[in-house]
């Protein structure tokens, strides 16, 4: 989903500091005879050798590890930036011949284009995309910076322009790259190999950028040597490149593992890939008892935990009223959001036999000035227990699509996670504990809570809903 970032100039004020350096003039040294110069400029490029090895060695060695990757909104540096970092490394470890894609709703990452140009400079073809919103709503140094890299590194040192097979480049797209409308709001990346790994496929909730690795609680799922899903996604990736709306039975694009336990997905949809949604289909085969063994809870109870950045519209609405049917039916349900319609908060919280079914906003305002600063971001469901005859099954989507109607006109990511427990149980066991043990957030005083009420402080003004 796309938003327009609001201010709010009469209560918050953008401290911007900056640093002046100053650099001591050097003292002049006696010069040194002309024997003892020659024999150090020849020393110094073997003393440099080493390293460079050290280095070459490195990126030959690395291996890309598969599953999933959470990071933490309030942990420390680690924890927060652990989605970055592990995109970072996988780029920094690429080597001449290599081919990076990735799209991200926004790029904002000074480390991230710096990891990209330097892979250019080794031989690598580096190509990224973007919503060119991010160029507009507000003053984005980054892209541009890449931008202007890659088209300089296409040049060789003598001035000749590279073969167009190895040209890198940068592209905004106005809305949805491979449809008519809606926003460019994938956030995958695909490299043909980094150190012993090849065909690397990563899809997430997290956008490539500090709000991500700062303020959130995103996902990513990491695919290791499958080339059918490597292979799925580069196309994807070479149809948003040309920026032109594919053929409408080509815009819902899929791949099935040979297993039939994955299903890698992009959208937009149209009105007959509608059909095809997975979500609210196997919504309506769950059974709310009778799961078995270690499926479901303790008292064979289905258990479902969704946890969407934005749930509001039309297909939030219709997602909400399935989960609320199956919460009366006797299902274990939670739902943790950041941002819900109205009438989907209003219907949640109906009476009903068993109450209202359970949701918890998972934001957080530390400083009490009714602006949230930390939320969740993640756009994921889990199913654990019955579906229609299988007492033992387990069912997950995660990826980019928030639960809206712009989702479907989107370039979006999913991944289907079919009886797989392990992947699915990790996820609900992830949403559980933070929707038990989210940081507690400072309410504002009667005045800020007035100013919220009006219209006048936005509380989700630091936030990116895509």
């Amino acid at each position: 989903m796309s938003f327009v970032r609001r201010s709010v100039p009469m209560f918050v004020v953008s401290l911007v500091a900056t640093s002046v350096l100053t650099a001591a003039g050097a003292t002049a040294a006696t010069p040194a005879p002309v024997a003892t110069t020659t024999v150090a400029a020849a020393q110094a490029p073997a003393a440099q050798a080493p390293a460079a090895k050290k280095s070459a060695d490195k990126r030959r060695n690395h291996v890309v590890k598969p599953g999933v990757t959470f990071n933490i909104g309030n942990g420390g540096v680690e924890k927060r930036r652990a989605i970055m970092r592990k995109v970072n490394r996988t780029i920094a470890n690429t080597r001449k011949g290599a081919t990076i894609r990735i799209f991200s709703w926004k790029i904002w990452t000074y480390a991230g284009v710096t990891a990209l140009l330097n892979a250019q400079k080794r031989g690598v073809v580096v190509k990224a995309i973007m919503d060119k919103k991010n160029t507009i709503v507000e003053s984005n140094p980054h892209f541009p910076r890449l931008r202007k890299g890659l088209k300089a590194g296409n040049r060789k040192k003598n001035g000749e322009l590279r073969k167009k097979a190895k040209r890198s480049g940068a592209k905004l797209c106005q809305g949805s790259c491979r449809g008519p409308g809606g926003s460019a709001h994938s956030k995958f990346f695909v490299f043909s190999s980094s150190g012993k790994s090849k065909h690397i496929y990563m899809h997430s909730s997290s956008n490539w950028g500090d709000a991500a690795a700062n303020r959130q609680w995103n996902d990513m799922y990491t695919f290791v040597g499958d080339k059918g899903i490597y292979d799925a996604a580069a196309k994807v990736f070479d149809q948003a490149w040309k920026d032109k709306p594919v053929k409408k039975k080509e815009r819902w694009f899929e791949h099935t593992t040979d297993d039939g336990s994955i299903v890698v997905a992009w959208s937009p949809t149209t009105k007959k890939s509608k059909k095809k949604d997975r979500l609210t289909n196997v919504l309506d085969e769950v059974k709310c008892r009778g799961a078995r063994g270690n499926f479901g809870n303790a008292n064979g109870r289905t258990i479902i935990r969704s946890a969407p950045d934005v749930i509001r519209g039309n297909r939030g609405m219709s997602v909400a009223k399935q989960l609320r049917k199956l919460w009366i039916a006797g299902c274990d349900v939670k739902i943790g959001y950041t941002v819900m319609g109205k009438d989907v908060n209003r219907m949640l919280k109906q009476p009903s036999r068993r109450g209202p079914v359970p949701i918890r906003h998972l934001v957080q305002d530390f400083d009490g000035d009714g602006i949230f600063d930390r939320y969740f971001h993640m756009k994921t469901l889990t199913i654990n227990g019955r579906i229609g005859s299988n007492r033992q099954a387990t069912w997950m989507v995660n990826g980019s699509a928030n639960l809206s109607q712009l989702a479907l006109v989107s370039d979006e990511t999913f991944s289907y996670f079919i009886n797989r427990p392990g992947i699915t149980k990790r996820y609900q066991n992830h949403i559980d504990f933070w929707y038990r043990n989210y940081p507690s957030t400072t309410h504002p005083n009667k005045v800020v809570a007035r100013l919220v009420e009006m219209g006048v402080i936005d509380p989700y003004a630091k936030m990116e809903m895509d």
